[in-house]
């Protein structure tokens, strides 16, 4: 509805927008409510057994905010008509696979793993079509998965408390 009403104030009114779909942004400054950072900081804290929300089968375009920054930067620039661009990578990533890489920049390895299947997961699977990125704006997401990751990893340790981290996830795991 967001993107017809921009289009429509754009047709009717001469409004120049445009919409950005941003897909599963991560980086350093995000707090425990992301997927990303939750994982990380249960790496931090050690949580053994380390828990997992849903199956770990969903998939997601992790997507570093500075690519994103950029992406939102050229849309501005270059659309005024409305027009909907996705903004995210075309690399799939399994939550597992996160929690993998997480375990190897960290050498953190947890004895067990937990799955929660209690826990919201959200959708299965997220994908986005870059077509419009890449003819529209030229862009396409530069900074890898395991790039972005390890800057976010290297932010968080060199930031963080253990005991307040350790705090705020018990919060967060018995509010949901």
């Amino acid at each position: 509805m967001g993107e017809m009403a921009l289009r429509a104030y754009h047709k009717e009114y001469g409004l120049k927008c445009v919409s950005c779909r941003i897909f599963t942004a991560y980086s350093e400054r995000e707090n425990e409510t992301h997927a990303v950072i939750a994982l990380i900081a249960k790496a931090f804290v050690e949580m053994d057994p380390y828990e997992i929300w849903g199956t770990s089968e969903q998939d997601r375009n992790f997507t570093y905010i500075g690519d994103i920054v950029e992406g939102l930067i050229r849309s501005a620039e270059k659309i005024d008509d409305g027009t909907p661009i996705n903004l995210g990578t075309p690399e799939n990533m399994k939550i597992k696979e996160v929690a993998i890489k997480i375990f190897q920049c960290t050498g953190f390895q947890p004895k067990k793993i937990f799955f929660d299947t209690s826990k919201p997961e959200g959708v299965f699977s997220r994908a986005a079509d870059l077509m419009w990125a890449r003819q529209l704006l030229g862009w396409e997401p530069r900074t890898s998965f395991d790039e972005g990751l390890r800057r976010t990893i290297d932010w968080y340790y060199s930031t963080k408390n253990k005991d307040e981290v350790a705090r705020r996830l018990q919060r967060l795991l018995f509010e949901r």
